[in-house]
């Protein structure tokens, strides 16, 4: 299965499946970049803010760092014990966050290379989906099984708060572009569920 993303200028088209990463330009109907991976099967892909970064997550647990202008892979992190769920780009540009079915969220500075910020949920959960608060200081991620939206802060990596009882898996979990405030935090998260 193919994921698929759009770039934020919305001139190239990404598609993670299988061992290939695969960039396409509209305008040109061409190539930017096609890459295959040994033993890097793409779960998931997300485009910095910016588009000149790419991120995939792997079911091999690792996430490697793509340059769009240059299509080499600047780092690859290899600190997930299961598949990468999800990615999610801090406005910035230098940090992301990714979500794994071993449960974890890490958060990494891109400026030096390094996972700065794990977060665990209170029971173990294969977590499906990741995003990051406008603002910069909450992150939400979508529970396994028993339907459950987890919410940190990322400066002290404590965990906020914790929606649960939804009737089926939660797989997708955004912030509302406008709403930043932690008290507001309740009703700016989208939850996908099914």
């Amino acid at each position: 299965m193919f994921r698929v993303k759009i770039s934020p200028k919305g001139d190239w088209l990404a598609l993670g499946g299988g061992d290939q990463l695969i960039v396409w330009e509209w305008g040109t109907q061409s190539y930017v970049l096609q890459s295959q991976n040994q033993g890097h099967n793409v779960s998931c892909v997300a485009y910095s803010p910016c588009g000149s970064k790419l991120a995939t997550g792997g079911t091999d647990g690792t996430v490697k760092v793509w340059s769009t202008n240059s299509g080499f892979c600047s780092v690859t992190f290899k600190d997930h014990e299961s598949e990468v769920s999800g990615i999610a780009w801090m406005r910035s540009g230098f940090a992301l966050a990714t979500s794994s079915k071993d449960g974890t969220v890490r958060a990494y500075d891109l400026r030096r290379y390094r996972n700065f910020r794990t977060l665990v949920t209170p029971t173990p959960q294969r977590l499906k989906d990741v995003t990051v608060d406008p603002g910069g200081e909450l992150i939400a991620a979508a529970g396994g099984g028993n339907g459950c939206v987890f919410v940190w802060s990322i400066r002290t990596g404590r965990l906020l708060n914790e929606f649960s009882n939804h009737e089926s898996d939660v797989v997708s979990v955004n912030f509302s572009p406008t709403s930043c405030r932690l008290e507001a935090i309740k009703y700016s998260l989208y939850f996908k569920s099914f």
